[in-house]
């Protein structure tokens, strides 16, 4: 056989054994980490990487040269190539993903963990890299501004809703108290409904986040679910009628007194609902979990005779 047709064999046959490779199997369980890979394909691998696992060696893809000289199995490689930061704990370089996955197991992860979405290259995989959720930055690689927002959220103090009632009157025994089938407006101080930023960078990678009331709710406290308002509701006062509706819809009718909850009293549960974006650098923007804040208020919901006059 001549050296060229040699080579050739030898070429077919790595390249058939890097395309069978399972890469899950290629994973060990001691002393490594789990990761999440998603491939372009759209098929996932979760897996334990090992340090001391072997590998084809595409991790170090990419060309232009590197930065400085790493380790990996004793061989010097670079530790900074088009494809990241090489990390010697799992034989992956890494790079920030942008943009990254909305969807998909990576993209649940990082938003029910916080962390990072990447773009991982690695040594212990057959594919030639896929996204990847990791809970800190890697070595070499700062924050992404997905987890600068969440440090600037972490900043900010989100408003409790005050616990304004009407009817607000006070029983003989002091118990205070609302009427039941009346409309019982619920309201919070307007000051309370107000978006909130904050910011937070590390060099030149930054993120804004905004947080936004889009809702005041009112759990009435009598097993009936949540109402809820677009706004902070409105205040009562005596330019309405004694039994007008709220004009912003931030109203319950209660369809029982409370003669037979405990101590003849109902807990409603006031709630601002907020909305949590954020934009940061590289044009990159999310969201967060919305958030609700809450208050307690007891009363009782009394019934009144209508006396009528002549």
């Amino acid at each position: 056989m001549s050296t060229t047709i040699r080579v050739l064999a030898i070429l077919v046959s790595t390249l058939i054994v890097g395309l069978t490779l399972d890469p899950a199997a290629a994973a060990s369980p001691s002393g490594g980490k789990t990761i999440t890979i998603c491939y372009p394909d759209g098929t996932c691998v979760t897996k334990v990487v090992d340090p001391g696992g072997g590998g084809s060696g595409r991790g170090q893809g990419g060309s232009g040269g590197g930065s400085g000289d790493c380790s990996w199995k004793g061989k010097a490689i670079p530790c900074v190539t088009n494809s990241g930061h090489f990390n010697a704990n799992d034989g992956c370089y890494y790079r920030e993903a942008n943009p990254y996955p909305t969807s998909g197991p990576v993209y649940e992860s990082y938003k029910t963990g916080g962390g990072g979405i990447y773009w991982a290259d690695c040594f212990l995989s057959s594919g030639s890299g896929g996204y990847v959720w990791l809970p800190s930055p890697p070595p070499g690689l700062g924050p992404t501004p997905a987890m600068l927002a969440r440090q600037a959220f972490d900043k900010l103090t989100m408003t409790k809703p005050s616990t304004g009632r009407y009817p607000n009157g006070t029983l003989k025994n002091g118990e205070p108290y609302t009427v039941v089938h009346a409309a019982t407006w619920y309201w919070t101080d307007p000051a309370d409904f107000q978006s909130l930023t904050a910011r937070a960078a590390a060099g030149a990678v930054w993120a804004e986040v905004t947080v936004k009331p889009t809702a005041l709710t009112f759990v009435p406290g009598d097993g009936d679910p949540a109402v809820s308002c677009a706004g902070p509701g409105t205040a009562w006062n005596s330019s309405y009628g004694v039994w007008d509706p709220s004009p912003s819809g931030c109203d319950y009718h209660y369809p029982h007194s409370s003669i037979h909850e405990p101590h003849d009293v109902v807990t409603a549960t006031y709630g601002i609902r907020w909305q949590v974006t954020w934009a940061g650098s590289g044009n990159t923007r999310g969201t967060l979990p919305d958030q609700t804040t809450t208050s307690r208020s007891t009363f009782a919901v009394a019934e009144v005779e209508s006396v009528v006059t002549r």
